[in-house]
């Protein structure tokens, strides 16, 4: 059968092939990949006209003090996705913000980690660029070679 354990793998057994989900865009190499790929990709438009990160901000952005913009509320759509602070946090990378974060800056598993999820951080510390503890946690604990471990006990292929 399939499995997918959400946000930390995915098997499927038809292709013999696993996904470490942290590790699904790092490619050892994490520092380029923009913070978060479903902003990046799928930027969400709550029921209410605000422009937030996905729908799992949806309701409590603004009680965080992430209001971008509304397109309800007049704010020109072009205007937010050619010039404005929405656009420079979607452009935020793994790079940047691990340099932000002394703890992240001296990590070992600094070139693998992607930073988490934003919607997690801001769950944990009220903070969008906080940290994303499960992610430090995955890595630190033997959460990541864990997996690797299984994916080689039954021969099944690691993406990327």
């Amino acid at each position: 059968m399939d499995l997918d354990v959400w946000s930390w793998w995915t098997h499927s057994r038809r292709e013999g092939r696993a996904v470490i989900v942290p590790d699904l865009f790092s490619r050892g190499e994490s520092d380029r990949n923009v913070l978060c790929r479903t902003n990046r990709e799928r930027p969400f438009i709550d029921a209410d006209g605000r422009l937030v990160h996905c729908m799992a901000l949806s309701g409590g952005s603004p009680a965080f003090g992430l209001l971008w913009g509304n397109v309800y509320g007049g704010d020109d759509l072009r205007e937010l996705f050619t010039d404005s602070a929405f656009l420079r946090e979607v452009r935020c990378t793994c790079g940047k913000f691990k340099e932000a974060h002394e703890e992240c800056r001296g990590c070992r598993w600094r070139d693998r980690c992607g930073t988490g999820c934003r919607a997690e951080a801001v769950a944990q510390s009220g903070d969008l660029h906080g940290l994303d503890r499960r992610i430090c946690l995955f890595y630190n604990e033997g959460c990541y070679e864990k997996l690797l471990g299984i994916a080689d006990k039954y021969s099944l292929k690691v993406h990327p």
